[in-house]
C-alpha cells in the first residue's frame, strides 16, 4: 500500500490545496519573504553569478535565485562556518553531491526581497550526516532550505528555534519567516525522541513537499509557534520501527495548517494536537485538510484544541479510533470534523471516537461525513457512535470502494466525502 499512497496523492502533494474549512486561520502578514519557483537540479548550469568568495567562476552551478547573489560552493566535508560569516543577503550556499557536516547556524538573516539560500547543486542530492541533529537554525531569518538529504539525526535533522522561553505570547515570537522544501530525511536510529523536522518559538515558517522516512517520536514537531504551514508532507515510517506520530502541535501555538500530508504505514497518531495536561495551553485557530491516513493507530488526537478544523481527510483502516480525546486532554473546545471518508475492515478498529467520561459532546461538531465498514450499523453498539453535535449526515451505508493503488473513490455517492473531495471520480465499474 505504501506504493499506492504516493501514487494517490499525485496531483495534490505538490500543489496548494482548497483553503482549509473553517475556522480559517488568519492570513499571514503581507510582508513574508518572496519565495522563488524551485529549481529542479538537473546537468548543471554555468549561473552568470556563479562565483566563490576569490571571485572566481563555479561551472555547473543552477541559476541563481537572486540577480546580483553570490554563490559559495561547500564541498562535502568542509566546515563552512566562515562562509556563513561572509553572507550578505541574496547569497547562496550551494552543496553537490556527497556528504556534508551538521551546522549550527544563528543568526543568518536575509530579507524578504533577497532571502539567504541553502541548496543542492546536484541531481543526487548533498547529504548531511546528523550527529544529534543535522542543520540548526538558531534565531535565522528570511531563509530558503531546499534539496537536501539529511541521515540518521539522534534528536532531529531540521531545527528551526526562535529562541524564547516557553508559553510566549504569539505576538512575541522571532519572526523567522524561513521556507524548507523539497528535502529528504531518512532515519534508522533507535531513540524515543527521534523526530524529522523541530520548530519552535517561531512564527512564519513553512515546511513545503517534505519526506520523512524513518524516526521515532513525531515526523514534525511544532511547538509553540504561529503561522506554520506543513504542506505536501510524506511520511514512511520505517518496517519494523515503530513512529508514535506523525505531526504534533505542541505548546501555545496557533495558525497552524497541516494540509496534502500522506501518513504511511502504521504510526500511532497520525496527528496530535495540543500538550496534555488541563494546565496546557491549547492549539488555537489550526486546521488538518486534505490528509491521507493508511493504517493508523489514532488519526486525530486532541489533547488542548480550541477553534480547530479536521476536515476532508480519507483514513483507510483505522485500528484504535478514528479520532480520541484521551484522560489527560485539556480544553477541547470549538471542534469541526467535516466531510470525511473513513473505511475499516469489519473487526479491525477498536473503538470510532473514546472520549473521558463527562465530556462535553457539543465541543465537537460533526458536519456531513462517511463513514463505512460492512460491520455497519450493527457495530455501533461495540464501537460507540461518532462524538460530536451532528449539524451535518452521518452516512455509513455507502460503502465508497476504493480503487487499491490510489485509494479514490470509486463509488461516485462517495465525491463529496474525503481527500479526493471537489476531484472528478470516476464511477464504480461492473456490478
Amino acid at each position: 500500500m505504501v506504493g499506492g499512497v504516493t501514487m494517490a496523492l499525485v496531483g495534490i502533494v505538490g500543489q496548494v490545496p482548497p483553503a482549509p474549512a473553517e475556522p480559517v486561520p488568519r492570513a499571514a502578514p503581507s510582508d513574508r519573504m518572496a519565495v522563488p519557483p524551485p529549481f529542479v537540479p538537473g546537468a548543471g548550469a554555468a549561473g552568470e553569478n556563479g562565483i566563490n568568495g576569490a571571485g572566481r567562476a563555479l561551472p555547473h552551478f543552477p541559476p541563481p535565485y537572486t540577480a546580483g547573489g553570490r554563490q559559495f560552493l561547500v564541498q562535502p566535508g568542509q566546515d563552512w562556518a566562515h562562509i556563513r560569516r561572509e553572507l550578505e543577503p541574496g547569497d547562496e550556499v550551494i552543496f553537490p553531491a556527497g556528504f556534508h557536516l551538521p551546522q549550527k547556524i544563528e543568526g543568518l538573516a536575509g530579507t524578504r526581497e533577497k532571502p539567504i539560500v541553502l541548496r543542492s547543486r546536484d541531481p543526487i542530492a548533498g547529504a548531511v550526516s546528523c550527529g544529534d541533529f543535522g542543520w540548526e537554525f538558531v534565531q535565522c531569518k528570511h531563509l530558503l532550505v531546499e534539496n537536501m538529504l539529511f541521515l540518521n539525526p539522534t534528536e532531529a535533522a531540521i531545527v528551526v528555534d526562535g529562541g524564547a522561553a516557553p508559553g510566549q505570547a504569539p505576538g512575541e515570537r522571532f519572526r523567522a519567516d524561513v521556507v524548507v522544501r523539497n528535502c529528504t530525511v531518512q532515519g534508522t536510529k533507535q531513540r524515543a525522541s527521534q523526530d524529522g523536522v523541530r520548530v519552535r518559538a517561531a512564527a512564519d515558517v513553512t515546511l513545503d513537499a517534505l519526506r520523512i522516512e524513518g524516526w521515532q517520536d513525531a515526523a514534525v514537531e511544532v511547538d509553540d509557534v504561529s503561522r506554520v504551514m506543513v504542506r505536501g508532507l510524506m511520511t514512511l515510517p520505517a518496517r519494523g520501527k515503530p513512529a508514535a506520530r506523525g505531526v504534533a502541535v505542541l505548546g501555545r501555538s496557533s495558525e497552524v495548517v497541516v494540509t496534502g500530508a500522506a501518513f504511511n504505514r502504521e504510526i500511532g497518531v497520525g496527528v496530535q494536537v495540543g500538550s496534555p495536561g488541563r494546565d496546557a495551553w491549547p492549539v488555537e485557530r489550526s486546521a488538518v485538510e486534505r490528509c491521507l491516513f493508511d493504517g493508523p493507530g489514532v488519526a486525530l488526537r486532541l489533547l488542548n484544541a480550541r477553534e480547530f478544523t479536521f476536515g476532508r481527510a480519507t483514513i483507510y483502516e483505522p485500528t484504535k479510533a478514528v479520532y480520541e480525546v484521551p484522560a489527560d486532554a485539556g480544553i477541547v473546545s470549538k471542534v469541526t470534523i467535516d466531510k470525511m471518508l473513513v473505511t475499516w475492515t469489519p473487526g479491525a478498529l477498536e473503538r470510532f471516537s473514546p472520549v473521558p467520561e463527562g465530556f462535553a459532546v457539543d465541543s465537537i461538531t460533526l458536519g456531513d461525513n462517511l463513514w463505512f465498514s460492512a460491520e455497519l450499523p450493527t457495530a455501533w453498539t461495540v464501537l460507540g457512535a461518532p462524538v460530536g453535535y451532528r449539524r451535518g449526515t452521518q452516512v455509513s451505508d455507502v460503502d465508497p470502494t476504493l480503487e487499491p493503488r490510489t485509494l479514490r473513490p470509486k463509488n461516485p455517492d462517495a465525491k463529496g466525502y474525503g481527500v479526493f473531495a471537489g476531484v472528478a471520480v470516476a464511477p464504480a465499474v461492473g456490478g
